[in-house]
């Protein structure tokens, strides 16, 4: 071995030691115990299986690499945005679930608004009390409330329609106005 490093050290032209230590380096070199004439062997067959084990673990690596890449793209361009295929169909089933109970909703706050509109003109009444105006008053803000939250949804749903969750948003809110529009047209009957 220390043959085949003196080899190597001519090969590469490496000059050998000098200065003051040289004659201790070389007698250091002389003196070390020479290595297990199976080492070298052990070494280069360690090295193969790492080379060997290193190309697969880069392999796998790529594949999955790939398969990420692929399922991204498929997601995003295609069968995730879609209506087609298990995800689609129940992304569209909850998208026409949801439309259906907003319309709903929709149709019962107008009715509702149409009941409640002689009511809620009196609030303008000179001879109400403030006992009557009052819940008159904290109703119109409310709904002027749930009215700003309607119309930032229905502004959203413009720019995503297919948004299932804003959907549900705008049903919770018209519903919302719906209970206090029928609370308010009780309160009317009574009074």
């Amino acid at each position: 071995m220390n043959d085949e490093l003196r080899n190597l050290d001519d090969e590469r032209g490496d000059p050998a030691p000098t200065g003051p230590f040289a004659a201790e380096i070389e007698a250091w070199v002389a003196r070390a115990p020479a290595p297990p004439p199976e080492l070298e062997e052990r070494i280069a067959a360690e090295l193969q299986r790492e080379g060997r084990r290193g190309r697969i673990v880069w392999r796998l690596t790529a594949a999955a690499a790939l398969l990420v890449m692929a399922s991204g793209l498929w997601f995003v361009g295609g069968a995730g945005s879609s209506q087609d295929g298990p995800r689609g169909l129940v992304l569209g089933e909850a998208l026409v679930r949801a439309e259906l109970a907003q319309e709903d909703a929709e149709i019962r706050v107008a009715r509702l608004e149409l009941a409640a509109a002689p009511l809620l003109a009196r609030i303008t009444d000179p001879e109400l009390t403030p006992r009557q105006a009052g819940p008159l008053l904290a109703a119109r803000a409310r709904l002027d409330s749930l009215d700003d939250e309607i119309n930032q949804t229905r502004a959203f749903l413009a720019r995503n329609p297919g948004h299932a969750h804003a959907r549900r948003a705008l049903t919770r809110t018209m519903r919302a106005k719906a209970a206090l529009l029928h609370d308010l047209i009780g309160r009317g009957e009574r009074s």
